[in-house]
């Protein structure tokens, strides 16, 4: 038996027990399913290191291998030529508990407020399961600055990907913050700047710093993520916004070298 142990069970976004009695039966039977498996494979390093300090006994059976992401995988081709008059940020995904867009939201209303020539030409889209963005932005006044695109083909969020200016990456929770988010290898992929809205040294914190992404932003530093949009326009602005990722750094979390 191989595991694929993606997502932890008995930690995390999945872990809501209604009581001790429930949590103790999916200790018992994570310990049974991972004592019957010859090797566990995690998504994840700090995962893997994490659930090796639950269950030393069975550590030696545990490796990483990362989810990566697929370069020949097909890319929509090109849609309506968009203006390039105002900088777009993009999320391309799904929003969840360990993904709110609040704190975004709030660092965009602060450049609002208090930029306005970067407010003039700064544009904010949300594609995939997003209704909590358009909600949230709705309360904050930002519905000039901020839309929502239904969910669409695989094909075509990758073509949104690489035609943004920048990618907005979500992952909050503290309590996961030893699980890599696939979509980061997507956005890597991608080849555009990340603005990276995470747990601080958390799993896609380090795999991000170790990318060279230079804005990796904690949800309680408002004001740093509403600099990091601002720095970047300046970038966007002067023609010099640029990936930080180097190719050679990339190749290794191609799935055919994994």
């Amino acid at each position: 038996l191989i595991l694929d142990y993606r997502d932890p069970l008995t930690y995390g976004a999945l872990a809501a027990w209604e009581d001790e009695a429930a949590r103790q039966a999916a200790l018992w039977w994570e310990r049974r399913v991972l004592g019957q498996a010859a090797r566990v494979v995690f998504a994840s390093d700090m995962t893997r290191e994490r659930m090796a300090e639950l269950y030393p006994d069975l550590s030696p059976r545990f490796l990483t291998i990362p989810s990566g992401f697929d370069s020949a995988a097909p890319v929509a081709p090109p849609g309506p030529v968009v203006p390039r008059g105002r900088m777009t940020i993009a999320f391309v995904g799904s929003l969840y508990a360990h993904r709110p867009p609040d704190a975004f939201l709030q660092a965009l209303r602060l450049v609002v407020d208090t930029h306005p020539e970067v407010a003039a030409s700064l544009h904010v889209e949300f594609v995939g399961r997003c209704e909590s963005a358009r909600d949230a932005a709705t309360r904050l006044e930002l519905d000039a600055w901020v839309t929502a695109t239904p969910t669409v083909p695989v094909a075509d969020s990758r073509r949104r990907m690489r035609d943004s200016d920048v990618l907005l990456l979500l992952q909050t929770r503290d309590d996961q913050s030893d699980c890599v988010s696939g979509k980061v290898y997507e956005y890597l992929a991608a080849g555009r700047p990340i603005l990276a809205v995470v747990t601080p040294d958390g799993a896609n914190d380090r795999l991000l710093r170790e990318a060279g992404v230079r804005h990796r932003i904690a949800t309680t530093d408002r004001p740093r993520l509403a600099q990091a949009m601002v720095e970047l326009w300046a970038q966007w602005r002067s023609g010099q916004l640029v990936t930080d990722v180097q190719p050679s750094w990339l190749d290794r979390y191609e799935m055919r070298s994994l």
